[in-house]
């Protein structure tokens, strides 16, 4: 799981740990009406407003209610209207690569952990541009 990491100061101030979680699955009601104060109507605009500031810039408001949301889970109650930290200082940390298991059959590879493949559409078939006359 990805972590948070607040400023040392932050963290006394707060009284939290060095490594917060960063889980935003199970968004529970109080924590959707809050982040909906913030202009994220769902917790799906919230997601998306985290994930895009990476290309686009930072979001105060999306990193407020992430940091909230990650106190919360930490066990610390704090009211997201007026938590301050020092975004210079506001780490994320992301998920360690799980390790590949040494134990596989002899003559076989290790099964891969993450995998998406997709299915084409198109089911292996090419496709051409169509030539227009002229």
């Amino acid at each position: 799981m990805p972590h948070l990491r607040l400023s040392e100061a932050d963290q006394k101030r707060l009284g939290c740990p060095e490594l917060l979680p960063f889980d935003l699955r199970g968004i529970t009601n109080r924590e959707a009406i809050e982040i909906a104060k913030l202009g994220y109507k769902t917790p799906t605009l919230l997601r998306r407003a985290l994930f895009s500031t990476i290309e686009d810039g930072f979001d105060p408001l999306a990193w407020t209610a992430a940091v909230w949301i990650s106190l919360r889970r930490a066990g610390i109650e704090t009211d997201v209207r007026v938590l301050e930290f020092d975004v210079d200082e506001l780490v994320f940390v992301p998920d360690e690569e799980p390790e590949t298991p040494q134990t596989a059959e002899p003559g076989k590879a290790p099964a891969r952990s993450r995998t998406s493949a997709r299915k084409s559409s198109t089911s292996g078939a090419t496709s051409k541009a169509k030539s227009r006359a002229t």
